[in-house]
């Protein structure tokens, strides 16, 4: 496969990145956002020891776990199998989820841009100030930039990508949705930070499978 392909991906990548970050530099749209979901007397709809906001964040335990553990053990089944295509999925996923929202996203973004969580602005109770996506804000313990959560709700859409089923795409990117809106709506993300996750982690995907992905006949 040539690598002109990865070269179109990441420039397209670098593009919609740019053009998603734009309406949140020019309008007030993330604070409209978020204000949806935050009162005054008891702060953001779904707040971190809510049901639906351990729910959202606790199931995300569950799929890395998943992946962590059943790669490895699908790598060495596919191995006593001799089933190349399935020892190239187990590959496939396992990389894709290290890369994707393991390095890029918590490794790189998330632990060293600073952007402040809504939580932490003084609109809804905090001391810091908004900050608009891909603004360096290096130093700041703000870890908003993209969503980590997000990133792993999206993530799963290497699963749709593998075995090309709609209901897959349906369940998968479903999952992403609710995972994001639920961390919007806990104040713990921004809506730009989500779709930024979004689009960091499907490109991502994409590029993971056409390397490592099982070959079709």
């Amino acid at each position: 496969m040539g690598f002109n392909r990865f070269i179109k991906l990441g420039a397209l990548t670098g593009l919609m990145l740019f053009l998603i970050s734009l309406p949140f530099w020019l309008t007030n749209l993330d604070l409209s956002i978020s204000d949806a979901f935050f009162q005054a007397d008891r702060g953001f709809l779904f707040d971190s020891g809510s049901f639906i906001g351990l729910l959202v964040y606790d199931s995300i335990t569950f799929v890395t776990a998943g992946v962590l553990v059943g790669c490895p053990v699908g790598w060495e089944i596919a191995k006593r199998l001799k089933c190349t295509a399935l020892r190239r999925t187990a590959i496939c996923i396992l990389v894709a989820g290290l890369i994707g929202p393991g390095l890029v996203v918590n490794g790189i973004f998330k632990e060293y841009w600073g952007r402040p969580r809504p939580v932490q602005l003084e609109r809804y109770g905090g001391e810091a100030n908004y900050v608009q996506p891909f603004r360096p804000n290096f130093g700041f313990e703000g870890h908003s930039l993209p969503s980590g959560h997000a990133a792993m709700g999206f993530f799963t859409t290497i699963f749709a990508l593998i075995y090309r089923r709609r209901w897959l795409w349906l369940l998968t990117v479903g999952y992403a949705v609710a995972v994001s809106v639920g961390r919007i709506a806990a104040g713990g993300h921004f809506l730009s930070d989500v779709l930024i996750a979004g689009i960091m982690v499907c490109s991502l995907n994409l590029a993971v499978f056409w390397w490592l992905g099982p070959k079709r006949s």
